[in-house]
């Protein structure tokens, strides 16, 4: 079991940027340190950590446009659809409130903004033809047990 352990961090390790990390750890407490930390474990591909490190991070600053995007984009890769969408319905919001970006800067987070939505849109997609297929398959086996039953009472008739 340690051996497996082991050879799964070693296989991890690439991802992690060891340097950074411990350069953003050792930051003081605060929003500063929260962002790096999301930007890298996002990098990394831990994007459970990613939307942990960013929502500490938005509770100092609920209107960081790219703590919502890392946060938003990691609740999807999680595949946590209603998370994602109170993101997604606060990035918005903090996109239309903010002050001083120029057209093109709006228009860029707008892109984001919109791209983030049509992943949401087919993950819900998603998740709705799975559910749509668990009920069939479950209505599948109640009609298999149904006939089932049906042929044991019918052999059981034939009997007397």
């Amino acid at each position: 079991m340690a051996v497996a352990a082991l050879l799964l961090c070693l296989c991890q390790a690439s991802d992690w940027p060891l340097d950074a990390w411990g350069a953003a750890a050792a930051l003081p407490a605060g929003l500063q340190r929260e962002r790096e930390l999301t930007e890298i474990a996002y990098q990394a591909r831990d994007f459970e950590a990613s939307a942990a490190h960013a929502a500490a991070g938005l509770q100092a600053a609920p209107q960081d446009l790219r703590l919502l995007q890392l946060a938003c984009g990691s609740a999807l890769w999680n595949t946590d659809t209603s998370s994602a969408g109170s993101l997604l319905s606060r990035w918005r919001a903090a996109l239309a409130a903010a002050t001083g970006l120029d057209e093109s800067t709006r228009a860029w987070w707008q892109a984001r903004v919109d791209e983030c939505s049509a992943r949401l849109d087919q993950l819900a997609e998603l998740e709705q033809a799975g559910a749509r297929c668990a009920n069939r398959a479950r209505a599948c086996v109640a009609g298999w047990a149904l006939a089932l039953l049906l042929g044991l009472a019918w052999c059981r008739l034939r009997e007397y």
